[in-house]
């Protein structure tokens, strides 16, 4: 993000069905006293300081950030995909919030950018029930700003 000759800054996944993920929660579910637990990888405090601390690099950042959505960008990488200022995608990626299906809240600011960017009702059926959205969806909400056909994801990186 220091290049003085370049005007944008742009976020985009490697491969061809994932734009970024968070969190990889271990399904270990335990029971005691009547409480069920979901237990979260080796180090989830430190996964979501990195996370927090991108997302704020993202936010800090002098150029114009854009995320090109190669895939799927759900949990923390639809959270770095609401960072950026503008996010262009392919057609068949998703956006969503999967962990709130496991009872946890989106822990990278994604409660709060999400109603910056779409219509309350979406943002809150979104949180609240872990519904993931395609692009066309997500496009009409005014979450993706543009969407590319999956052969021609070429023009993710052309469009700015």
């Amino acid at each position: 993000m220091s290049d003085s000759h370049s005007s944008c800054a742009r976020a985009r996944g490697i491969g061809a069905s994932r734009f970024c993920f968070s969190l990889k929660i271990k399904m270990e579910m335990t029971s005691r006293n009547g409480y069920a637990f979901v237990y979260a990888n080796k180090h989830p405090k430190l996964q979501i300081m990195n996370l927090h601390n991108m997302i704020n690099g993202l936010d800090a950042c002098p150029k114009t950030t854009v995320a090109a959505i190669n895939g799927q960008a759900l949990g923390g990488g639809g959270e770095v995909a609401l960072a950026c200022h503008y996010r262009v995608a392919v057609d068949n990626a998703q956006i969503g919030f999967p962990e709130v299906l496991l009872g946890l809240l989106p822990g990278g600011q994604g409660t709060q950018r999400l109603p910056r960017v779409a219509p309350f009702d979406v943002a809150l059926q979104m949180v609240m029930t872990g519904q993931n959205l395609n692009m066309m969806k997500a496009n009409k909400a005014g979450i993706v700003d543009k969407v590319e056909p999956k052969g021609r994801s070429a023009g993710l990186y052309n469009w700015f």
